[in-house]
């Protein structure tokens, strides 16, 4: 259970609303990953409809076999823990692959 089972779908519709913007960072329980693990990441696009975010995710370290040369892995921005209050160990945001989220992703 997530803290938000605890409120009604149109509180959560329009808390979403008021709070997803471009350039929030969003953290979220992921279930595509081995083992499932929170994450983070940066949404830094929508749809004209608020449907659709386009999101960078932000990771601990790069991945080699996601950025198998030294030009991609340069694509990669750092982001330092001390300047971000988000962020609890300097991170990189993998600037060159672009994720698609559905709104209601955020609600559950």
């Amino acid at each position: 259970m997530s803290l938000s089972d605890c409120f009604p779908e149109q509180f959560r519709q329009e808390f979403a609303e008021r709070n997803l913007k471009i350039g929030s960072v969003i953290r979220v329980m992921v279930n595509d990953t081995n083992p499932p693990k929170e994450k983070r990441f940066i949404l830094v696009g929508q749809s004209y409809d608020k449907l659709i975010f386009a999101t960078i995710f932000i990771n601990s370290e790069i991945n080699p076999n996601i950025f198998p040369t030294q030009e991609l892995r340069d694509l990669n921005l750092e982001l330092l823990a001390d300047s971000r209050s988000y962020l609890s160990h300097d991170s990189f945001a993998e600037v060159p692959i672009f994720n698609n989220v559905m709104q209601n992703g955020f609600l559950t």
